[in-house]
């Protein structure tokens, strides 16, 4: 499963992000990832405050996390990385 599909799907998406933001800001992420790929997901975030919450049944991690980014480039880069991750669900 791929974030974007082709180069006008990431445009779109940045100038969305880019009518909404002022850059630089601080950006919340957040993604559904299963518990087996938790630690994957977790290594894009290694500098960063990281909020988790456990599915009822264990086998899903939510994750929430604020970064301050530069630039809607930035920000398609961490969901770009972030899609190479089998289970992932952007919220």
């Amino acid at each position: 499963m791929q974030v974007f599909t082709g180069r006008t799907d990431e445009e779109s998406f940045r100038e969305t992000l880019d009518a909404f933001y002022r850059w630089p800001c601080t950006y919340t992420f957040k993604f559904i990832v299963t518990r087996r790929d938790f630690p994957e997901i977790l290594e894009l975030f290694a500098d960063d405050a990281v909020r988790t919450r456990h599915s009822s049944g264990g086998r899903y991690v939510a994750l929430t996390v604020e970064r301050q980014v530069a630039s809607s480039k930035e920000v398609a880069d961490v969901y770009r990385r972030a899609w190479q991750v089998d289970s992932v669900m952007p919220l």
